[in-house]
């Protein structure tokens, strides 16, 4: 009996039910779909754990983006307004996600963005507040609660949305399928918990790379510079991409930044828009360089082995300029799952500006390397792809139980998660280098083939 448990596969059972029932109820056909059932599914999890795990408290992160925002609405530049408060807590993003952040800004009462009141939290309809020098002030307010929930249910709708369209999760897969869903969702939490775009971001960029595999290359472009302006990490796949000259993307980029880049202006002002980006692009090409949080270099260092550190970090370099954009411009039939994995990892690997929440970004992939494992041409991979792919999965996602202090990107732990990028780095890398090799192969023997 347990050996058929064993066999039975869990989430195609349980997607495969829920369709079903979803049928007989007479529900809209919107949810009938087993596309939109696993969305829904993965989203309603996400969230549900991040209430659970989280609650919808207010952070120093949300107020960060509402500060900006705010002076960004006020027509005063956010990010010289916001450097007072020292360069690891400035703000950072672009004129678009400071007219979001000073959107909500202002629905919120106005104390959450005054950051010259250090103590103000929020935890369900609660609101504290103590300013310097009074007695600390209770109040029941709704807005708060609900404007972080649909923050945390749009972060949980679009990560959903974006794995579901790289994997389908009623196929068939082994039960400890749910090991490597559990580590991604786990680590999805980590970053809406502090109210993170990282979740956000990875889920626009995913959506705009399954649009360019499956040639709507008008909404790729558009979507991946969307991705790209509200955190600067998904550009190298933006760039990447332009190597293989489609012109339709090429276009959905320029009409989708021109969009990007009007919006705030209906706000703001032409003039102060135009500035604040020109500011914008100074911030992100000087932001970056102020500290090292999460990266290699940082990691090895803190390790007591920095020379091995700083040479990692160069190899790491070389190798994924060499094998990102050589595989993005010459392989006809892109293996788009390592290959997005290899670029996510080597961001995360390289970047100053990676901490804990950001690897969020690498989450997707616990899941849908698992099901590309499983239907690799390499039968090695195919035999424990899938058992790597959830060991650095779980390497990852389980810091947050072996240190208590989880939050802080600087404690020896999180060099765990460096580890797993680096596993998941070279475990891609290496197919996409053996993809290439095959491909050159074959395209010798086709013109060998021809002149003879």
């Amino acid at each position: 009996m347990s050996h058929k448990i064993f066999q039975s596969t869990f989430w195609a059972q349980v997607f495969r039910r829920r369709s079903e029932t979803a049928k007989t109820k007479g529900v809209h056909s919107f949810f009938q779909s087993s596309f939109w059932t696993q969305v829904f599914i993965v989203a309603l999890f996400a969230f549900s754990a991040h209430v659970f795990m989280s609650g919808l408290g207010l952070n120093i992160v949300m107020r960060d983006y509402c500060f900006g925002g705010r002076y960004f609405l006020q027509g005063v530049d956010p990010y010289k307004a916001t450097e007072s408060r020292g360069s690891s807590d400035s703000f950072a993003y672009s004129p678009l996600f400071a007219l979001v952040a000073g959107g909500i800004a202002r629905e919120l009462p106005a104390v959450v963005s005054d950051m010259r009141i250090q103590q103000v939290a929020t935890q369900g309809f609660w609101l504290f507040v103590q300013a310097p020098g009074q007695q600390p002030q209770f109040a029941t307010t709704t807005k708060p609660a609900l404007f972080l929930g649909l923050w945390v249910l749009v972060s949980a709708a679009l990560f959903a949305l974006g794995l579901r369209r790289w994997c389908d999760l009623s196929r068939p897969a082994p039960f400890y399928m749910i090991v490597a869903f559990l580590a991604a969702m786990l680590d999805m939490v980590i970053s809406t918990g502090v109210y993170q775009i990282n979740a956000i971001v990875i889920g626009i960029m995913l959506l705009g790379l399954a649009e360019y595999r499956d040639g709507r290359y008008y909404t790729a472009g558009a979507l991946l510079m969307l991705a790209a302006n509200l955190k600067i990490y998904p550009v190298i796949f933006l760039a990447a991409l332009l190597l293989r000259f489609r012109w339709k993307y090429w276009i959905g980029a320029f009409i989708g930044g021109v969009i990007i880049f009007i919006l705030p202006a209906f706000w703001v002002g032409w003039t102060f828009n135009f500035n604040t980006h020109l500011e914008w692009v100074r911030v992100v090409l000087t932001f970056v360089g102020h500290e090292r949080i999460l990266d290699i270099i940082a990691a090895f260092e803190r390790a007591g082995l920095a020379l091995f550190g700083n040479i990692l970090h160069k190899t790491v370099f070389v190798i994924s300029l060499a094998v990102f954009g050589t595989y993005a411009a010459a392989s006809k039939r892109m293996d788009w799952r390592p290959w997005m994995a290899f670029g996510v990892a080597a961001i995360l690997l390289l970047s100053p500006r990676a901490e804990v929440y950001t690897y969020v970004m690498l989450a997707p992939a616990y899941v849908y390397l698992f099901y590309w494992s499983r239907e690799s041409e390499f039968n090695f991979i195919k035999k424990y792809g899938a058992i790597i792919v959830t060991l650095l999965g779980v390497a990852s996602a389980s810091v947050r139980f072996i240190d208590p202090k989880w939050y802080h990107s600087q404690e020896p732990w999180e060099m765990m998660r460096v580890l797993s990028a680096l596993g998941f780095w070279i475990f891609t890398g290496t197919v996409l280098v053996l993809s290439l090799h095959k491909s050159f192969r074959e395209r010798l023997a086709a013109r060998n083939s021809a002149a003879a």
